[in-house]
């Protein structure tokens, strides 16, 4: 419950999970959790209904859900009005340059939902051969990693998501190893 409300809450502030969600969720349904994944899935439907649907109403989610289609135009803009911020900045933008605004725009959604899907399937195939653990973990780092090094303006502030997940996850992975030796 705790993740889909996470979920829920983050998929508010930015699209960076669009891509986890249904990895996630396939993990869970692959993985033998039917229960799990309808609990992460109604979980996540109801706390976005209240804390997005009921205050704003549903003008302001057919906005939320426009956004995407205006990135293109205003990735434009910034090429001609502050070019630096794909030459100075992290993300993989300035090598499609201005010109391939579009082209990014269409390889980041498709990167964002195939590449998480296909880890999943692959870590889950492995399994049966190795011991493989924290999948849903490593797969959120990976959608993270490809959702900003393909997003359409590198602003660099946004790049602190990714890097904060890898230090939490670090941080996490040492104490519990510190617990388990004490």
């Amino acid at each position: 419950m705790l993740i889909g409300l996470t979920a829920s809450l983050c998929m508010l502030s930015r699209y960076s999970l669009i891509g986890w969600i249904p990895a996630f969720i396939f993990y869970l349904l692959l993985d033998k959790k039917k229960k799990s994944s309808i609990l992460f899935i109604i979980t996540g439907i109801i706390s976005f209904f209240i804390i997005f649907i009921l205050p704003f109403g549903w003008h302001a989610f057919t906005q939320l859900l426009k956004l995407p289609g205006s990135y293109i135009e205003f990735a434009k803009k910034v090429w001609n009005d502050s070019p630096e911020i794909f030459w100075l900045s992290l993300g993989l933008a300035k090598f499609f340059g201005p010109g391939k605004t579009a082209l990014l725009h269409t390889t980041l959604i498709a990167l964002t939902f195939i590449v998480p899907l296909l880890f999943v399937a692959c870590c889950l195939y492995q399994r049966k051969k190795n011991k493989l653990s924290n999948i849903p973990l490593a797969t959120l780092k990976l959608s993270l990693v490809i959702f900003y090094n393909f997003i359409d303006v590198p602003y660099l502030y946004l790049f602190y998501t990714s890097s904060f997940v890898s230090l939490m996850t670090v941080a996490f992975l040492i104490q519990e190893d510190q617990v388990s030796y004490t």
